[in-house]
């Protein structure tokens, strides 16, 4: 296993990942999330599992959909760029609407402190092709298990 698999493994907090797997299974009626490839990957798991999901990687386009979010929704912001002001003018108006919102993102981040609950994905600097390649990595693999316990949640007997 390389040595960025090692610190993901390290720096993941499993009860974390299992809210955020438990607050996309209950919670929330409407799913939507914003970003892009990595988006959209967890769009079509989502899908996969009988959730609605949409995704938007036009930051006009995110912040127009984030007014139709209500209390009930849930977003996820997926960015390796967790500093940017559109990312973070989107969390603060789905937050001032009582939106639930999952962040994946780097640890000690502005997004990362905006976020109900944070999926934390690190990386080396500096920020070069291989650094951010070990990024999509943790980002899919975070993606695949958050997907993953969902669907064990989604067979668990209700009680």
């Amino acid at each position: 296993m390389s040595a960025v698999l090692k610190n993901w493994q390290q720096s993941i907090d499993p009860q974390i990942l299992d809210l955020a797997a438990e607050a996309v299974h209950n919670k929330c009626t409407g799913k939507r999330t914003f970003s892009n490839l990595m988006a959209q990957e967890l769009q079509a798991k989502l899908h996969s599992l009988s959730h609605t999901a949409h995704t938007m990687s036009e930051p006009h386009h995110q912040l127009a959909a984030a007014l139709t979010l209500r209390v009930r929704d849930i977003i996820m912001v997926i960015s390796f760029a967790p500093q940017t002001t559109p990312v973070l003018r989107l969390v603060e108006l789905a937050k001032s609407r009582g939106v639930f919102i999952i962040a994946i993102t780097q640890n000690n981040s502005p997004l990362a402190s905006r976020g109900d609950r944070l999926l934390s994905v690190e990386a080396a600097e500096p920020h070069d092709a291989m650094n951010l390649m070990d990024v999509v990595i943790l980002q899919t693999i975070t993606i695949e298990t958050l997907a993953i316990l969902v669907r064990m949640k989604q067979s668990e007997p209700a009680g």
